[in-house]
C-alpha cells in the first residue's frame, strides 16, 4: 500500500477488463453492511474530447457502528477497468474494444474533511474472490481529522476524475456516441464493516447499500441526460453547454445514460411516468416500450407491492442484442428491441421483448429493491426477477401452450416459420430445458455459493437464473399460489430498502405458509447440489371385493431433494383423481380402490417441481405424434411424420430419422460422449442393392483455463472422434473404413487450432492428415490468418481415399455447352500426398457496423480480406516439392447480419480468386443460423 498526504495527488491506475460477462447484470464490486445514512452531492463536468467527467462530491454520513472510528473507506469501481484481462488474447479483447483496449479509471485529486482541511489516505486492494487480477487501488482508506463517535454525522469532500472506456460490452462505457455507467462512476462510501480494517470475507461480499443522490452535470447543450431531471438550463458563462440537475433518493447507485443522439419520449400514465431515451427513428418502438412498462409496473405494484418511484427511464443501448441492464430508476435495453424486432416478419419477437422488459422492471423490486449479497446469493436478485416476469407473462399468455413466438398476421412465411418455431414455450424451453441439459451434462451445482467456489462458471446463467426460478416455482407448488404471492410481497415490503439472505427468506416463508414449507427446503434446495427425479414405475390392477378393482401405482424417486408432488390418475370410467404425496424413499406404492381400473397416471402434471427428467412422469410413457408440425415436449417421446421422412427425438438425449433408403440417429450420453450412426441402401434392383453405414463416437474433453473469473470455468478445447463406415466408390467397390481423428484448440488466450485425422481400410490402405490454423493480431480489427494442411499415405490409395485440393477456388472450368458460372466445375487433383497453405489479411471496412437492407435484414459487420493460397498433391513422395505448387490469390468480402426479428443470423461471403492462367472465378457462399 502506498500512503498519500493531502499535498500529494493519488494517481496509480489499475487497468482491468473482465470479459466473462456470464450475464451478470449487477455489479462485480463488494458492498456490505449497515447503512451509514449516506448523502451524495455531486458536481461533474463531462469533457467529450477525452470522455472524462471531472467532479467534486460532498459525502455526508453517520457512523452506524457501536464503536468509535477514525477511518472510512471509499470504493473506486472504475479502476476495475483500467487494465486488460491478461488471460485473454488481443483478438478476444477486440470483441469488446473495437479500437483496441481503452482503460476506464477514477483518479483522486484530493480528499478534505468537513472543515476543509486535507485528509491523509492510502490505497487498498480487493481480494481475488470475484476476479483474480488488477485488484490494486480499488479502494481508498481515509484518515479522518478526529474520531467519529457512534451515531455522529460528518462529511468529506472528494475531487476526482473518471474516464469512460471506449468499448462495446458491459454497462460502463462510451460507445457510438452514448455514455452509460450504471454503478460506481463516482467514488462511493464503503459499508461501515470495511472501516474496521481489511477483512477478506467482508471485502468479498457484494451488497449495494442505499444513499440519497443530488447530481449536477455540466454537459454539451445538445445532450439528453437520463434519470429524474429536476432542471436543465443553459450556462451564461459557457456557450453551447448546460447544467442538468438530477435527484435520486434511496438509491443503490446513481446511473448515467446520456447522448447527443438521444431523443426524449415521455408518457404520463395515471400512476407512473415512463421516459424513453431513443435514437432517431425509433419513436414507434419507444411508444410500445412505454405501453409495456406501464402495464408491467401496474401489475407488479398491485400484486407484489407498490413501486417506490413515480418515474422509470429506459435508454436505448447502441449495442446489439436482446438484453437489459437495470439500475435505480433506469433500465438500459439492447438495441435489438428497437432495431431488429420487425425484421422480415413483424411482431415475431414482441413477446420475447415483453418478457425481457418485465424481467428488467422486476429488478426494481428485487436486486435494486430488495438487496442481497451478490457474491454468493445473486439468485435473490435474478431468480425473483424471473419469478415476477414469468408471473406477469403467464397472467397475459397461456402458461402451458406455445407462447413465445406467436404471430398476429397470417401469411405464407408466417405459417412456415410458426410450424418450426411456434412450439416454443417460455418456461419449458428457456428455463426447464436448459436446467435439464445442464444436469445431464454434469454442470449442476448449488445455487448459493461464493463465486470463487463455483465449479462450473460456464453454466452460471442457468444455475442462477433458470434453476433459481425453478426452485421458487417448486416452493410455490408446495405452499400454494396465494401464499407464494404473499411471501414475495412481504419480502419486498419488508426488505425493499435493505438487504436480505436465505435464512431470512426461510423464516418469512415459514411465518406465512407454516408447515407447508418442506423441511430444510431453503438449505437443501439452494445450498446443496442435490436434485429430484420423480417418475412412475408401473400400474398393477387386481380385482377387489364388491366388484371393484385395486390399482397399485408405483412412484419412483431419485435424488436427495424432496418436495410435495401431485399424482393424477385416470380410470376406465373417465374419472380423474388427484392427490399430493411427499416421500423420500426410492419407491412408494399407492393404492386406489374404484369400480374401474386405473389406465393412466401422471406425476407432477403441472410441472411444478424442479425435475431432472420428465420422460418418466407418465405411465404408460407418453408419445406425441405430429404430421408436419414441429414440437419439443419435455415429457414425451416425439415423432414427426413428414413427406417421405419420419423423425423422432427427446430433449437433449437422442434423435433419429428414417427416410427413403437411409436412417440415422444420435445419442447424447453426457458432455463428454455422443454416439451416432446411420445406414443406407442404394440400387435400382434387389440384386444390385448396396448397403452402407457408419457408427461414430465423439468424445469432448474439457479444461479449466485461467479466465480472470474467480470460479472454475470449463472450456471444451479437445476432442476425439472414432468412426467406422462402409462406403462405395465410383467403381462400385466397397470399402470398410476406420477413422480416428481429433482436435486441440486454444480460444481464450490465443486463436489456434490443430486438427488431425487418420483413416484405415480393412484391406490395408491408410492415410493421415494434419491441419493447423492460427490468427495473429497486427492492429485492432486487423488479423493475419494462417492455415496449413499436410496429408500423406505410406502406400497407394484407392481413388476414394486420395487427397484433393478443394480449397483452391479458381482451378476449374465451365464444361462445353455450359451456361456460365452456375455450371463451373473444379478440377480434381487426386494424390497420395498433399501440402496446402493459405495466408490471409483481414480487416473491417465498415465503421458504423449497421446497415439496413430495407426491412428484411440488418447488416452488423462487413470485413474484407486478401488471400494467397498455394499447394499441390502428388502420387509419389519423391515428387513432393514447392516448385510445382499451384498458386492462387484473391479477395473476399464477408458480411454478417440478422433477419427474422434478429433471431436468425446470416453470413454472406463474396470473393474473387485468380491463378494467372485464365480469367479467374468469382464465388459466393451464404449460410443461415438460429
Amino acid at each position: 500500500m502506498k500512503k498519500y498526504s493531502p499535498r500529494e495527488t493519488c494517481l496509480p491506475i489499475i487497468n482491468l477488463f473482465l470479459i466473462i460477462s456470464l450475464v451478470f447484470v449487477l455489479p462485480a464490486f463488494p458492498v456490505f453492511g449497515q447503512s451509514a445514512s449516506i448523502e451524495y452531492s455531486v458536481e461533474g463536468r463531462l469533457e467529450v474530447e477525452n470522455h472524462v467527467i471531472d467532479g467534486k462530491e460532498l459525502i455526508e454520513f453517520t457512523n452506524p457502528l457501536e464503536e468509535v472510528t477514525d477511518e472510512v473507506v471509499l470504493k473506486l469501481e472504475a479502476n476495475l477497468q483500467s487494465e486488460p484481462n491478461p488471460y485473454l488474447s488481443e483478438i478476444n479483447l477486440d470483441g469488446s474494444y473495437p479500437g483496441g483496449f481503452d482503460p476506464g479509471w477514477t483518479k483522486i485529486e484530493s480528499i478534505t474533511g468537513g472543515n476543509g482541511n486535507g485528509l491523509e489516505y492510502e490505497m487498498e486492494s480487493l481480494p481475488p474472490t470475484n476476479q483474480t487480477y488488477s485488484l490494486e487501488n480499488t479502494a481508498v482508506r481515509v484518515q479522518l481529522n478526529q474520531p467519529l463517535q457512534p451515531g455522529e454525522k460528518t462529511s468529506i469532500t472528494v475531487k476526482f476524475s473518471t474516464k469512460f472506456p471506449v468499448k462495446s460490452v458491459g454497462d460502463e462505457e462510451f460507445f457510438r456516441d452514448v455514455y452509460s455507467w450504471r454503478f460506481g462512476w463516482n467514488p462511493t462510501l464503503a459499508p461501515a464493516e470495511w472501516w474496521k480494517g481489511y477483512d477478506r470475507r467482508v471485502y468479498s461480499q457484494i451488497v449495494m447499500q442505499e444513499a440519497d443522490y443530488e447530481v449536477e452535470l455540466n454537459v454539451p447543450e445538445e445532450f439528453v441526460v437520463g434519470g429524474n431531471v429536476v432542471s436543465s438550463s443553459g450556462l451564461k458563462n459557457e456557450k453551447n453547454r448546460k447544467l442538468v440537475k438530477l435527484k435520486l433518493p434511496s438509491a443503490r447507485s446513481f446511473p448515467l445514460a446520456m447522448s447527443r443522439d438521444y431523443r426524449d419520449y415521455r408518457e404520463n400514465f395515471p400512476e407512473y411516468s415512463v421516459r424513453v431515451l431513443h435514437r432517431p427513428g425509433y419513436e414507434e418502438e419507444a411508444r410500445l416500450l412505454a405501453s409495456y412498462a406501464n402495464e408491467i409496473l401496474n401489475y407488479y405494484s398491485e400484486k407484489f407491492g407498490s413501486y417506490g418511484r413515480k418515474q422509470l427511464t429506459f435508454a436505448q443501448s447502441p449495442k446489439n442484442g436482446y438484453f437489459g441492464m437495470a439500475a435505480d430508476g433506469l433500465i438500459v435495453l439492447g438495441d435489438s428491441f428497437f432495431a431488429e424486432k420487425d425484421l422480415a416478419l413483424s411482431t415475431i419477437t414482441n413477446r420475447l421483448s415483453e418478457y425481457l422488459i418485465a424481467h428488467e422492471i422486476a429488478h426494481q423490486w428485487f436486486g435494486i429493491g430488495v438487496g442481497a449479497d451478490l457474491h454468493s446469493q445473486n439468485w435473490i436478485s435474478e431468480a425473483f426477477a424471473e419469478f415476477l416476469s414469468l408471473n406477469y407473462f403467464h397472467h397475459k399468455y397461456p402458461a402451458d401452450e406455445p407462447n413465445l413466438f406467436r404471430f398476429e398476421r397470417n401469411g405464407l412465411l408466417r405459417n412456415s416459420i410458426e410450424s418450426q418455431l411456434g412450439y416454443t414455450n417460455l418456461r419449458q424451453h428457456t428455463f426447464e430445458l436448459p436446467y435439464i441439459a445442464n444436469f445431464q451434462n454434469g454442470f449442476d451445482e448449488a445455487v448459493v455459493k461464493p463465486r470463487q467456489n463455483v465449479q462450473y462458471a460456464n453454466a452460471t446463467q442457468t444455475r442462477i437464473y433458470k434453476k433459481g426460478y425453478m426452485i421458487l416455482r417448486t416452493l410455490e407448488g408446495a405452499i400454494g399460489e396465494k401464499e407464494m404471492n404473499e411471501f414475495v410481497r412481504t419480502v419486498y415490503e419488508k426488505y425493499g430498502n435493505s438487504v436480505t439472505n436465505v435464512s431470512e427468506l426461510a423464516r418469512e416463508a415459514r411465518e406465512i405458509a407454516g408447515e407447508k414449507v418442506p423441511k430444510s427446503f431453503f438449505q437443501k434446495w439452494l445450498r446443496t447440489s442435490g436434485y429430484a427425479d420423480y417418475g412412475i414405475g408401473n400400474i398393477e390392477t387386481a380385482e377387489a371385493p364388491g366388484g371393484k378393482y385395486t390399482s397399485r401405482i408405483t412412484l419412483t424417486k431419485s435424488g436427495s431433494l424432496v418436495a410435495p408432488v401431485d399424482l393424477r390418475v385416470t380410470f376406465n370410467s373417465g374419472e380423474t383423481v388427484e392427490k399430493t404425496y411427499e416421500f423420500s424413499e426410492e419407491t412408494k406404492t399407492v393404492e386406489f380402490v374404484k369400480e374401474t381400473r386405473a389406465t393412466k397416471a401422471t406425476i407432477d402434471p403441472n410441472s411444478e417441481v424442479m425435475d431432472t427428467n420428465r420422460l418418466n412422469n407418465h405411465y404408460p410413457r407418453k408419445v406425441e405424434v405430429s404430421f408436419g408440425e414441429n414440437k419439443l415436449p419435455l415429457d414425451a417421446y416425439f415423432i414427426m411424420v413428414g413427406p417421405g421422412t419420419i423423425t423422432g427425438r427427446t430433449p437433449n438425449r437422442y434423435a433419429w430419422s428414417i427416410g427413403p433408403g437411409a436412417a440415422q440417429g444420435r445419442l447424447n450420453l453426457n458432455r463428454n460422449l455422443t454416439l451416432s450412426g446411420g445406414a443406407s441402401v442404394t440400387g435400382r434392383k434387389i440384386t444390385d442393392l448396396d448397403f452402407g453405414g457408419w457408427v461414430e463416437a465423439d468424445i469432448d474433453l474439457w479444461s479449466s483455463p485461467k479466465t480472470g473469473y474467480a470460479g472454475n470455468y470449463l472450456v471444451q478445447d479437445r476432442s476425439l472422434n472414432l468412426r467406422f463406415e462402409r462406403v462405395t466408390g465410383k467403381t462400385d467397390q466397397s470399402y470398410n473404413l476406420l477413422g480416428v481423428g481429433g482436435s486441440i484448440s486454444r480460444s481464450l488466450s490465443a486463436d489456434r487450432r490443430l486438427d488431425f485425422q487418420s483413416t484405415f481400410s480393412l484391406s490395408g490402405e491408410s492415410r493421415f492428415s494434419l491441419n493447423a490454423k492460427e490468427a495473429e493480431r497486427l492492429f485492432p480489427g486487423i488479423y493475419l490468418n494462417f492455415d496449413a494442411k499436410v496429408g500423406f499415405s505410406p502406400g497407394e490409395l484407392p481413388d476414394l481415399l486420395k487427397f484433393d485440393l478443394p480449397e483452391l477456388k479458381s482451378y476449374g472450368r465451365v464444361p462445353e455447352g455450359g451456361s456460365g458460372l452456375a455450371d463451373w466445375k473444379r478440377y480434381r487433383y487426386p494424390g497420395n500426398y498433399k501440402l496446402f497453405s493459405r495466408l490471409s489479411l483481414g480487416f473491417p471496412i465498415s465503421s458504423s457496423g449497421r446497415y439496413f437492407l430495407g426491412s428484411l435484414a440488418l447488416v452488423t459487420d462487413i470485413r474484407q480480406s486478401f488471400f494467397l493460397s498455394a499447394g499441390n498433391t502428388w502420387d509419389q513422395l519423391e515428387e513432393v516439392g514447392v516448385e510445382n505448387f499451384k498458386y492462387e490469390g484473391g479477395t473476399e468480402v464477408s458480411v454478417s447480419g440478422k433477419t427474422l426479428g434478429g433471431l436468425i443470423p446470416f453470413d454472406l461471403a463474396v470473393g474473387y480468386a485468380y491463378h494467372g492462367q485464365d480469367k479467374g472465378r468469382p464465388y459466393f457462399n451464404f449460410s443461415l443460423g438460429f
